[in-house]
């Protein structure tokens, strides 16, 4: 699957997160397959998308609390 689809298993990973699976029923709302396909195809595979995503959910958090006080 790597080889042809351009998806290793972190991708794959990111991917279910994003659009919906057990863990995250709901996904992202809004966000469907090809912008998730999109955006994979801009980053390159050495990039680890589970931890942008973590990057993300903790700058978000930190952005939440500074407003909140």
């Amino acid at each position: 699957m790597s080889s042809t689809l351009n998806v290793d298993r972190r991708r794959l990973i990111f991917m279910a997160l994003l659009l919906g699976c057990d863990f995250c029923p709901t996904g992202v709302p809004g966000l469907g397959k090809e912008i998730v396909r999109q955006l994979l195809a801009l980053w390159p595979i050495s990039w680890d998308p589970i931890r942008i995503l973590k990057l993300w959910i903790i700058q978000n958090s930190d952005e939440t609390m500074s407003t909140d006080t």
